[in-house]
Protein backbone atom coordinates (compact mmCIF):
# COMPACT_ATOMS: atom_id res chain seq x y z
CA UNK A 1 0.00 0.00 0.00
CA UNK A 2 3.16 2.10 -0.07
CA UNK A 3 2.50 3.00 -3.79
CA UNK A 4 -1.22 4.41 -2.74
CA UNK A 5 -0.08 6.39 0.31
CA UNK A 6 1.93 8.33 -1.89
CA UNK A 7 -0.44 8.57 -4.35
CA UNK A 8 -2.74 10.16 -1.84
CA UNK A 9 0.27 12.29 -0.71
CA UNK A 10 0.49 14.00 -4.13
CA UNK A 11 -2.92 14.46 -4.72
CA UNK A 12 -3.16 16.17 -1.31
CA UNK A 13 -0.13 18.27 -1.94
CA UNK A 14 -1.58 19.37 -5.26
CA UNK A 15 -5.18 19.94 -3.49
CA UNK A 16 -3.26 22.76 -1.50
CA UNK A 17 -1.68 23.79 -4.15
CA UNK A 18 -4.85 24.45 -6.03
CA UNK A 19 -6.64 25.70 -3.24
CA UNK A 20 -4.11 28.80 -2.54
CA UNK A 21 -3.09 29.29 -6.37
CA UNK A 22 -6.56 28.58 -7.78
CA UNK A 23 -4.46 27.78 -11.06
CA UNK A 24 -7.47 25.32 -12.18
CA UNK A 25 -10.20 25.75 -13.61
CA UNK A 26 -13.40 24.93 -11.44
CA UNK A 27 -13.98 21.94 -13.16
CA UNK A 28 -11.05 20.71 -13.53
CA UNK A 29 -9.96 21.68 -9.57
CA UNK A 30 -13.43 19.76 -8.26
CA UNK A 31 -12.40 16.44 -10.41
CA UNK A 32 -8.89 16.26 -8.38
CA UNK A 33 -10.86 16.72 -5.21
CA UNK A 34 -13.55 13.45 -6.00
CA UNK A 35 -10.50 11.53 -7.86
CA UNK A 36 -8.80 12.10 -4.32
CA UNK A 37 -11.48 11.09 -1.97
CA UNK A 38 -12.70 8.70 -4.06
CA UNK A 39 -9.27 6.61 -3.94
CA UNK A 40 -9.38 7.39 -0.52
CA UNK A 41 -12.68 6.25 0.44
CA UNK A 42 -11.95 3.05 -1.19
CA UNK A 43 -9.65 2.81 0.52
CA UNK A 44 -10.12 3.19 4.25
CA UNK A 45 -13.78 1.22 3.32
CA UNK A 46 -11.53 -2.33 1.97
CA UNK A 47 -9.21 -1.87 4.73
CA UNK A 48 -11.75 -1.83 7.41
CA UNK A 49 -13.66 -4.77 6.02
CA UNK A 50 -10.38 -6.98 5.76
CA UNK A 51 -10.13 -6.03 9.67
CA UNK A 52 -13.82 -6.95 10.40
CA UNK A 53 -13.68 -10.26 8.13
CA UNK A 54 -10.25 -11.60 9.23
CA UNK A 55 -11.80 -10.96 13.09
CA UNK A 56 -14.64 -13.05 12.08
CA UNK A 57 -12.95 -15.61 10.48
CA UNK A 58 -10.99 -15.79 13.47
CA UNK A 59 -13.92 -16.66 15.52
CA UNK A 60 -15.00 -19.30 12.98
CA UNK A 61 -11.54 -20.83 13.24
CA UNK A 62 -11.92 -21.40 17.13
CA UNK A 63 -15.35 -22.47 17.05
CA UNK A 64 -14.25 -24.71 14.36
CA UNK A 65 -11.88 -25.99 16.46
CA UNK A 66 -13.86 -26.55 19.49
CA UNK A 67 -16.51 -28.62 17.50
CA UNK A 68 -13.14 -30.85 16.23
CA UNK A 69 -12.27 -31.33 20.19
CA UNK A 70 -15.17 -32.55 20.99
CA UNK A 71 -15.10 -35.65 18.83
CA UNK A 72 -12.74 -37.36 21.45
CA UNK A 73 -15.96 -37.09 24.21
CA UNK A 74 -18.53 -37.65 22.13
CA UNK A 75 -19.74 -41.61 21.52
CA UNK A 76 -19.01 -42.95 17.89
CA UNK A 77 -23.14 -42.88 16.89
CA UNK A 78 -23.14 -39.01 17.60
CA UNK A 79 -19.82 -38.46 15.13
CA UNK A 80 -22.15 -37.88 12.28
CA UNK A 81 -24.07 -35.03 13.52
CA UNK A 82 -20.46 -33.48 14.58
CA UNK A 83 -19.51 -33.86 10.71
CA UNK A 84 -22.72 -31.78 9.90
CA UNK A 85 -21.43 -29.13 12.58
CA UNK A 86 -18.23 -29.39 11.09
CA UNK A 87 -19.43 -28.89 7.50
CA UNK A 88 -21.46 -25.80 8.66
CA UNK A 89 -18.44 -24.54 9.70
CA UNK A 90 -15.69 -25.46 7.16
CA UNK A 91 -18.47 -23.51 4.84
CA UNK A 92 -18.66 -20.40 6.66
CA UNK A 93 -15.15 -20.14 6.91
CA UNK A 94 -14.51 -20.44 2.86
CA UNK A 95 -17.33 -17.47 2.70
CA UNK A 96 -15.62 -15.49 4.60
CA UNK A 97 -12.51 -16.07 2.99
CA UNK A 98 -13.82 -15.32 -0.17
CA UNK A 99 -14.95 -11.87 1.03
CA UNK A 100 -12.18 -11.26 2.26
CA UNK A 101 -10.00 -12.27 -1.18
CA UNK A 102 -12.69 -9.56 -2.60
CA UNK A 103 -12.03 -6.44 -0.91
CA UNK A 104 -8.06 -7.78 -0.77
CA UNK A 105 -8.72 -7.41 -5.01
CA UNK A 106 -10.10 -4.15 -4.69
CA UNK A 107 -7.52 -2.83 -3.08
CA UNK A 108 -4.55 -4.83 -5.25
CA UNK A 109 -5.83 -2.45 -8.06
CA UNK A 110 -4.09 0.19 -6.60
CA UNK A 111 -0.93 -1.55 -5.96
CA UNK A 112 2.30 -1.45 -8.06
CA UNK A 113 4.04 -4.26 -9.55
CA UNK A 114 5.81 -5.77 -6.44
CA UNK A 115 9.83 -6.19 -5.89
CA UNK A 116 11.70 -9.41 -6.52
CA UNK A 117 11.23 -11.74 -4.12
CA UNK A 118 7.62 -10.81 -3.41
CA UNK A 119 3.98 -11.95 -4.08
CA UNK A 120 0.77 -10.43 -4.97
CA UNK A 121 -2.46 -10.86 -3.06
CA UNK A 122 -3.72 -12.83 -6.47
CA UNK A 123 -0.38 -15.36 -6.41
CA UNK A 124 -2.00 -16.01 -3.23
CA UNK A 125 -5.11 -16.86 -4.54
CA UNK A 126 -3.87 -19.01 -7.33
CA UNK A 127 -1.45 -20.97 -4.60
CA UNK A 128 -4.67 -21.74 -2.70
CA UNK A 129 -6.33 -22.95 -5.72
CA UNK A 130 -3.67 -25.85 -6.69
CA UNK A 131 -5.62 -29.10 -5.43
CA UNK A 132 -4.42 -31.13 -2.78
CA UNK A 133 -4.60 -34.14 -4.88
CA UNK A 134 -1.47 -33.63 -6.72
CA UNK A 135 0.42 -34.14 -3.56
CA UNK A 136 -1.43 -36.87 -1.72
CA UNK A 137 -2.63 -40.01 -2.89
CA UNK A 138 -5.64 -41.78 -0.35
CA UNK A 139 -9.15 -43.58 -0.63
CA UNK A 140 -11.90 -40.91 -1.38
CA UNK A 141 -15.30 -41.24 0.26
CA UNK A 142 -17.69 -38.26 -0.87
CA UNK A 143 -15.99 -35.20 -0.65
CA UNK A 144 -13.11 -36.32 1.56
CA UNK A 145 -9.95 -38.01 0.66
CA UNK A 146 -8.46 -40.12 3.50
CA UNK A 147 -4.86 -40.53 4.06
CA UNK A 148 -1.63 -42.30 5.15
CA UNK A 149 0.24 -39.19 7.12
CA UNK A 150 3.51 -38.04 4.65
CA UNK A 151 4.44 -36.45 7.86
CA UNK A 152 4.49 -39.45 10.42
CA UNK A 153 4.21 -43.03 10.48
CA UNK A 154 1.12 -44.95 10.51
CA UNK A 155 -0.85 -47.93 9.46
CA UNK A 156 -4.42 -46.15 9.06
CA UNK A 157 -5.36 -42.81 7.19
CA UNK A 158 -5.74 -40.52 10.01
CA UNK A 159 -4.75 -37.51 6.84
CA UNK A 160 -8.48 -36.27 5.94
CA UNK A 161 -8.31 -33.95 2.71
CA UNK A 162 -11.58 -32.31 2.34
CA UNK A 163 -12.00 -32.00 -1.42
CA UNK A 164 -14.43 -29.00 -2.26
CA UNK A 165 -12.42 -27.09 0.21
CA UNK A 166 -9.00 -28.14 -0.66
CA UNK A 167 -7.77 -28.23 3.09
CA UNK A 168 -6.32 -31.26 5.33
CA UNK A 169 -6.22 -31.68 9.08
CA UNK A 170 -4.22 -34.97 10.50
CA UNK A 171 -6.14 -36.41 13.13
CA UNK A 172 -3.42 -38.49 14.04
CA UNK A 173 -0.04 -37.78 15.80
CA UNK A 174 0.26 -34.43 13.67
CA UNK A 175 -3.26 -32.47 15.30
CA UNK A 176 -2.40 -29.85 12.94
CA UNK A 177 -3.78 -29.04 9.11
CA UNK A 178 -4.80 -26.14 7.03
CA UNK A 179 -4.93 -24.56 2.87
CA UNK A 180 -2.47 -26.05 0.30
CA UNK A 181 -0.19 -23.10 1.19
CA UNK A 182 0.40 -24.72 4.72
CA UNK A 183 0.78 -28.60 3.17
CA UNK A 184 4.10 -27.17 1.20
CA UNK A 185 5.38 -25.09 4.14
CA UNK A 186 5.13 -28.30 6.30
CA UNK A 187 6.06 -31.04 3.59
CA UNK A 188 9.37 -28.86 1.64
CA UNK A 189 10.26 -26.79 5.49
CA UNK A 190 9.82 -23.66 3.44
CA UNK A 191 8.28 -19.82 4.56
CA UNK A 192 5.38 -18.98 3.26
CA UNK A 193 6.58 -16.79 0.53
CA UNK A 194 8.56 -19.66 -0.89
CA UNK A 195 5.64 -22.24 -0.62
CA UNK A 196 3.55 -20.03 -2.66
CA UNK A 197 5.91 -19.87 -6.00
CA UNK A 198 5.98 -23.67 -5.58
CA UNK A 199 2.54 -24.42 -6.09
CA UNK A 200 2.40 -21.05 -8.67
CA UNK A 201 4.87 -23.24 -10.37
CA UNK A 202 2.22 -26.44 -10.06
CA UNK A 203 -0.72 -24.43 -11.30
CA UNK A 204 -0.77 -25.67 -14.57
Amino acid sequence: MENVDKELEFLEEELQHYEFERSLPQSEYSWLILMFDSIKGAIKHAKAEIKELKSHLKWLETHRIAVKNSYSTTPAPKHKELDAQMLVWEEMIEDTKTEIYYYEQRLLKYDVKPKEGFITELDKQHAREVPMERFVEGKRHGRKMFVRCPFHNEKTGSFIVYLDQNTWWCYGGCQTGGDVIAFIQKRDSVDFIQAVKILIGNEN
